[in-house]
């Protein structure tokens, strides 16, 4: 993976009155406002087309192979929910407060079933008996690389997409349909980014973390590259893990294209057709 470059604000002009109005989804225009101030904001639509926003203070500016990178610290607005990292064209923010909440339950349920759970796993290369602060800041900030690379891969995957697959999934709001597209897409994007970029560092605890990470729907559909993950659990072989991987990028390409194509009943999407189609296709 190819050095970040970061540029870390030193100077920050005091921030003034403006009159300037500005649509809240109008992100790049508010911030090339904000940004020399040290703030960054966001706005934009999630899961069941919620709209999601934030202000928070800049921690970091970082261009890595063509993207921008901004990582947030300390927020002073946001709506209920939190995604640690959403992206915007090739502009990818990074919700680091979020993330270091995310990964405090996490850890806590995990300290409570005490087993042996991929999150569990994770847990055991930093030092959490000792200085549960320290370890809690050196996890986030290995998990923050990790959001970057799917944040590059949903950039990805939606270039390769197109707006017709925005189109879809604002069309089935709140339905069994949408999980299934969106686990489609999460797979499609870290079979290009995140998954390649994490087998090539090679840091135990993240690819751990990413199992423990990955929710139900999305199981369900790649139980192939679950039992590569167990394998290379048990024997450090990552070969299986790779090759998954590698057919995932495929195969969930392949699927997105295939959904797209699907006709539509009466000049809508066929949530039935969509959802047995993708429940065909499990890899």
């Amino acid at each position: 993976k190819a050095a970040l470059t970061r540029q870390r604000l030193v100077s920050v002009p005091p921030l003034k009155r403006w009159d300037q109005r500005y649509d809240p989804f109008d992100t790049e225009q508010i911030n090339q406002a904000l940004l020399p101030h040290g703030l960054v904001y966001s706005g934009g639509y999630g899961g069941n087309c919620r709209p999601h926003f934030f202000l928070g203070r800049l921690l970091r500016d970082e261009r890595f192979s063509g993207y921008t990178v901004l990582i947030s610290e300390k927020e002073y607005a946001r709506d209920l929910t939190a995604p640690p990292g959403m992206s915007l064209h090739k502009t990818i923010f990074i919700r680091r407060e979020s993330l270091r909440r995310m990964l405090w339950e996490k850890i806590e349920e995990a300290r409570w079933q005490k087993c042996d759970t991929a999150m569990a796993r994770a847990m055991t290369y930093y030092d959490f008996a000792q200085d549960m602060e320290a370890a809690l800041d050196q996890m986030t900030d290995n998990e923050v690389e990790a959001v970057i690379l799917h944040e590059i891969g949903e950039v990805l995957a939606g270039d390769q997409l197109g707006e017709a697959w925005h189109d879809l999934l604002a069309a089935l709001p709140r339905s069994k349909a949408e999980l299934m597209l969106r686990a489609v897409r999460d797979h499609l994007a870290d079979c290009l980014s995140t998954l390649p970029g994490l087998l090539a560092t090679g840091h135990p605890a993240q690819i751990h973390f990413y199992f423990a990470n990955m929710k139900a729907m999305r199981r369900e559909l790649f139980p192939g590259l679950l039992a590569a993950y167990q394998h290379w659990h048990d024997s450090g072989d990552n070969a299986a893990l790779k090759a998954q991987v590698r057919k995932g990028g495929i195969h969930w390409l392949q699927l997105a294209q295939c959904v797209l194509e699907l006709p539509r009943r009466d000049g809508d999407a066929d949530s039935a057709a969509i959802e047995a189609l993708i429940d065909a296709q499990r890899l």
